[in-house]
């Protein structure tokens, strides 16, 4: 038995994204990877969600192992099949249903706050599409030498800020007495000017993240066998 794929599935689950989509096409590049700390920064501006993050998560201490579990998982929402896409539903709500609490203003809270899942949805959709990581103390990645690590990281996370602020809403910015001047501006267009260029120069193949790549070959395939005459 054939497992569907997201082409072949596209009539019974209407409502997944497929090849050809906004998502698909931009998921999974690794230049979308630039846009992360615009969207953790906008996430955790919901009450709920910044309660949930300071009190449950231990994304300070284990960064990079943490953001690539969410980034797996995000992708195997997006390029898994349609099964493989619920069960990670499932697991994620699983997951989610024991975190809850009260913030430091005495508001109860849960994870599993519609309106607090809704939003974490779409600010990753809104800072993929905007298309634009790094908080001071995160440990190094695998294979890097902590003393290597000590000496790159502040430079790294002073620069991930300062072309990230320019790209936050003008109403958030004002909320966290932020403030972005032309020169920050400038600084971060040339970012993904850059990013942009990169991203062009590659092939479909090294484009995307080793997941998306092999899902858009895997549709691509399903597609010119269901050209054949």
């Amino acid at each position: 038995m054939t497992t569907p794929s997201r082409s072949t599935a596209a009539t019974a689950h209407p409502d997944l994204p497929g090849p050809g989509s906004v998502t698909w096409e931009r998921m999974g590049r690794w230049a979308t990877l630039s846009v992360g700390l615009r969207a953790l920064v906008l996430q955790t501006a919901h009450p709920v969600v910044g309660a949930g993050v300071a009190e449950h998560s231990d994304f300070r201490d284990d960064f990079f192992p943490r953001f690539t579990r969410t980034l797996a998982s995000t992708l195997r929402f997006v390029y898994g099949t349609p099964a493989e896409a619920a069960a990670e539903g499932r697991r994620l709500r699983a997951l989610h249903a024991r975190i809850r609490g009260t913030d430091h203003h005495g508001r109860p809270y849960r994870a599993l706050d519609p309106q607090a899942y809704a939003w974490v949805h779409a600010t990753l959709f809104e800072a993929v599409v905007a298309l634009g990581p790094a908080l001071p103390g995160v440990p190094p990645p695998p294979l890097v030498p902590a003393l290597l690590w000590r000496v790159a990281w502040p430079p790294i996370a002073r620069y991930a800020v300062r072309v990230t602020v320019p790209t936050l809403p003008p109403a958030y910015l004002d909320r966290l007495g932020l403030a972005s001047t032309s020169t920050d501006t400038r600084r971060t267009s040339r970012f993904f000017a850059r990013t942009a260029r990169i991203d062009r120069l590659l092939t479909s193949r090294y484009r995307y993240l080793p997941a998306a790549a092999k899902a858009r070959r895997q549709a691509d395939t399903a597609n010119a066998l269901m050209a054949r005459p």
